[in-house]
């Protein structure tokens, strides 16, 4: 078994340790000569610990697709964090099927049991490992799944379909559907160590209260210094 990820990042860290300490245990108690690869960046010394007979931590590798190769299975038990998770698409991309968890699924959508296997508690991971572990076609099956939802949704041609649909979309809608919206314009005001002056825009954008002001004068509203200190508070 393969989990990937680089642990500069703390969901990956939290996922290996809870991995390593309740799920393996389940899994060891039914396929004991089960191995687990934990292959990422920087793991720090609570991941190291993990290394034994049955764990190996390689940190990290310039080239992860010999260890795919060598893995019946992919799991990513992660517990929280956010977006979609690219050990996923790689594992997907490799041929390896995915057992992972709600979060891991998050931005992917796969279907539970069809195109990876899903659960979100100790034991249903470690049952849903076992019994790929025990049945070759099923893990060939999922595998096949897992690179065709890639095909379909992440592949070079799949962007390009997703690209031309937005661009004929744009084409055929019409023409007011692109809005410019005015800007207020800016006052700007300029400090040096010598003295602060005014850059006033051309007259034809001037504000009324910028019109009474040459250039060299100071203009400047009663709260500027908290607008400098502040940019959200700039009109």
């Amino acid at each position: 078994m393969i989990f990937v990820g680089g642990f500069g990042h703390l969901p990956n860290v939290n996922a290996a340790l809870w991995l390593v300490d309740e799920i393996m245990p389940l899994v060891w108690r039914a396929v004991p000569e089960a191995r687990l690869l934990l292959v990422g960046s920087a793991p720090p010394m609570a991941v190291q610990a993990l290394a034994g007979p049955q764990v190996e931590v390689t940190g990290f590798v310039p080239d992860i697709a010999p260890l795919f190769n060598r893995a019946r299975v992919s799991i990513s038990p992660l517990r929280y964090g956010a977006g979609v998770k690219g050990k996923i698409v790689a594992s997907l991309q490799a041929g390896v099927p995915v057992v992972t968890t709600t979060v891991g699924n998050e931005g992917l959508d796969l279907v539970d049991s069809q195109d990876a296997m899903i659960a979100d508690t100790a034991t249903a991971l470690a049952d849903a490992v076992i019994a790929l572990w025990r049945n070759p076609e099923r893990c060939a099956a999922l595998a096949a799944a897992g690179q065709a939802v890639l095909r379909d949704r992440y592949s070079e041609d799949a962007a390009r379909r997703a690209l031309q649909a937005v661009l004929t979309a744009m084409a055929t809608r019409p023409a007011k559907m692109m809005r410019l919206v005015p800007l207020p314009t800016p006052r700007v005001v300029i400090c040096s160590p010598s003295h602060i002056r005014n850059i006033v825009p051309p007259t034809s954008v001037m504000t009324q209260d910028m019109r009474k002001n040459r250039p060299g004068s100071i203009t400047a509203e009663p709260n500027w210094p908290r607008m400098f200190s502040n940019p959200t508070a700039m009109p």
